[in-house]
């Protein structure tokens, strides 16, 4: 159900990356953004290789390189 809702409900406002690189005159006043983990990513079936281990490995993961704890 999510993934059905997410995309006929949310992904046609979402605002692309290229309309918001632009001039700034031509950017909307409003925009939409959405972000979501590998790991979100995978379960929605989106399974590509960004080649960013950071991202891959989780946030989690790499919370002591941030300045976070372990997570031990």
């Amino acid at each position: 159900m999510f993934k059905t809702v997410l995309r006929t409900n949310v992904c046609p406002l979402i605002t692309p990356v290229a309309q918001m690189i632009g001039e700034v005159e031509a950017q909307p006043q409003v925009a939409l953004n959405i972000a979501f983990s590998q790991t979100g990513l995978n379960r929605l079936g989106v399974t590509d290789n960004l080649q960013d281990t950071f991202f891959s490995n989780s946030q989690f993961a790499d919370a002591e390189a941030l300045g976070g704890k372990s997570g031990s």
